[in-house]
């Protein structure tokens, strides 16, 4: 997955560089608000539930307001 590379309209997720991309520019994002939206772009078209993603962002031993951190990431 280092050199994955998907692109959307005028957008770019480098998965190696962990970076969005924007006409090739590079578009400043915060860690899990880029690890969201590189899980959104991998699991495209499937449902992904709320406790999938506080489980991939937070891991499943550590305790967070998983509602509120989910708001907040996207």
């Amino acid at each position: 997955m280092s050199e994955k590379i998907v692109k959307f309209d005028e957008y770019a997720i480098d998965f190696g560089r962990f970076q969005l991309l924007c006409r090739d520019s590079a578009v400043k994002m915060e860690g899990r608000p880029m690890q969201l939206l590189m899980l959104l772009v991998q699991r495209s078209g499937e449902l992904i539930t709320r406790e999938e993603i506080a489980d991939y962002l937070w891991g499943k031993d550590v305790f967070v307001d998983v509602e509120q951190s989910i708001n907040t990431a996207i």
